[in-house]
């Protein structure tokens, strides 16, 4: 103590007995709180953190149980921890804990890892600038950093110390290392990922054949992650060793039997996300996702994705006018009853986030006919923003598209397909659940909601995908959502196409010319007839103007009392 009193800084020295008492007042209350840092997890991360550090009571929690790991009690050398994005769980976990331990056990090799090398690295950067900031030298002083070993990702304590760290990806560079603690933060950093059984497997075989193969006699493990999946690395530890414990903590208490003791509804810590927040976010991205990444309660999807209750049916009267509208295109080239069907849809995002989906086209077709349909549709629908699948030989006849020259001023994008169609139909699914998902009345209605509802056991996807594709249209659409373009965009968009009959399927094709620039007569076959009948693509353009646009007295050919793009 008296070594810390020469050091504290005063202006002078003391020269009246009430100063030197205030002097050891001081050194005693610096020392009694360094050994409290020493001692107890929160106290070392408010000193050394840098900043205001907010504790919150989930950080109390969670840090009293790091202790208990720390100090090798039963039941907890083996650890799963769950804590919902953006709740600090990687700083105090990862970061002040992985720091604090190092200087309570300066002779113990540390191994951190997560889904890539660029993030163990960053965490492992992280706690090597904690070791060596003057605060923590003044917690533990005999701990200091080997002059001739400080990367980020592999560093060791100065002697007459052994302890190390070395952090690197789960897939690679961890092998030849030892360690006495563990800790794996967030292996998956997808959903795509998550929803792979094979890369799931692979994570696995990671921590079998690597990581637990590294790990001397009692060594601590603690996982820290945002759930994905049930059958993700916490749930295959948490299933094949029975003496991980699960420390989960969700965003939204559930039930009286709250770790945290919170009454049932409350928010984690509202500070960082109010109950209201996290309701929406619930709404954004549906009751799967947000069980499994903010409950830490990851459910079994199969046969689950769709429910038919998601699915609202209006008259088309009652669709918003002036939004803007795109176009998807699912491609299946083929005629044989075992093909999948090309199939395609419309969609359009009201400005509080109402998604409606109309038009749609569905049937077995060659190449020629469905670019005989797209060309056609695009012409009719022209400022319509269409979206076609774009991959493998699919790109090519997007470029067809591209090079006719009819169709320069559309705007015509090969979307690419990279995720698996289960995640790419999540953003769908979390606007039926929070009833946001609408489809206007027409005899396509039962066979899409049919094919939904038997996702992942039917015989087919199509319609799936065009409602995944559409979603994903929306969301880079700069005018999608209602809320237009700039005002220069807006004055200089043509009006309403010129009055015409309704078109359908038949007549598009019989109007459309081969490359030879000769008509395109088909003569539909009896099952392009049936796969046909009933749906009629969008016959006017000009989806985007605002009802100001139009001048109700003008004869346009328009029943004014109905929606311009029926």
């Amino acid at each position: 103590m008296q070594a810390i009193a020469r050091k504290l800084e005063y202006s002078e020295l003391p020269t009246k007995a009430s100063d030197v008492l205030t002097l050891r007042a001081k050194a005693k209350k610096e020392y009694a709180e360094r050994i409290l840092a020493q001692r107890k997890m929160l106290p070392f991360a408010e000193r050394v953190f840098g900043g205001e550090y907010i504790v919150a009571k989930h950080h109390k929690y969670v840090s009293e149980v790091l202790e208990k790991a720390a100090a090798r009690e039963e039941g907890y050398t083996k650890l799963v921890i769950h804590l919902p994005p953006q709740h600090g769980k990687s700083e105090l976990i990862t970061k002040l804990f992985v720091a604090w331990y190092l200087g309570k056990n300066p002779d113990h090799p540390v191994m951190l890892t997560g889904y890539n090398a660029t993030l163990a690295t960053g965490f492992g950067r992280a706690i090597r600038n904690y070791v060596a900031s003057p605060e923590y030298q003044r917690i533990f002083s005999n701990i200091e950093l080997a002059q001739d070993s400080k990367s980020a990702g592999r560093w060791n304590l100065a002697a007459p110390h052994r302890g190390a760290l070395i952090a690197a990806g789960i897939q690679g560079g961890l092998t030849g290392h030892g360690a006495k603690l563990l800790v794996i933060d967030d292996p998956i950093k997808t959903r795509d990922e998550a929803e792979n059984k094979e890369f799931r497997d692979k994570i696995v075989r990671a921590y079998q054949n690597v990581l637990s193969t590294r790990l001397h006699s009692g060594a601590v493990q603690i996982l820290v992650m945002t759930r994905w999946h049930k059958n993700d690395l916490a749930g295959w530890l948490l299933q094949n060793d029975k003496d991980f414990r699960y420390i989960r903590i969700p965003a939204i208490a559930e039930s009286k039997h709250d770790p945290l003791h919170r009454r049932p509804g409350r928010a984690l810590w509202p500070y960082r996300k109010t109950i209201e927040e996290l309701k929406k976010q619930k709404e954004l991205i549906g009751g799967y996702q947000f069980g499994s990444l903010y409950q830490g309660d990851p459910q079994s999807q199969a046969g689950k994705l769709f429910r038919r209750d998601y699915f609202q049916i209006i008259p088309r009267d009652e669709v918003s006018r002036g939004l803007d509208w795109v176009r998807y295109w699912d491609l299946a080239l083929g005629e044989n009853q075992k093909s999948h069907f090309t199939a395609s849809a419309r969609a359009a995002m009201d400005e509080v986030g109402n998604v409606y989906y109309d038009g749609w086209l569905h049937g077995r077709w060659p190449w020629p006919v469905v670019r005989a349909l797209i060309k056609r549709v695009a012409l009719m629908e022209k400022h319509v923003l269409v979206g076609v699948e774009s991959a493998g030989q699919q790109k090519g006849m997007v470029q067809e598209l591209h090079f006719d020259q009819e169709l320069s001023d559309i705007g015509i994008l090969g979307v690419p397909v990279q995720t698996s169609k289960r995640v790419r139909a999540l953003p769908v699914t979390a606007r039926g659940e929070g009833g946001f998902l609408f489809l206007v009345k027409g005899p396509w209605n039962d066979m899409v909601i049919d094919e939904a509802v038997e996702f992942d056991t039917g015989d087919y996807d199509d319609n799936v995908d065009v409602l995944s594709g559409c979603m994903k249209l929306l969301a880079i659409n700069p005018q999608y959502n209602g809320l237009g373009g700039d005002e220069e965009d807006d004055d200089e968009a043509p009006s309403a196409a010129e009055p015409r009959e309704d078109t359908d399927a038949e007549d598009i094709l019989a109007a459309t010319e081969d490359e030879d620039g000769r008509p395109y007569s088909v003569t539909m076959p009896e099952e392009y007839e049936k796969a046909l009948e009933g749906f009629i693509p969008l016959a006017i353009g000009a989806t985007h103007h605002n009802d100001d646009d139009y001048d109700d007295d003008e004869d346009d050919g328009y029943d004014d009392e109905e929606p311009y793009w029926a």
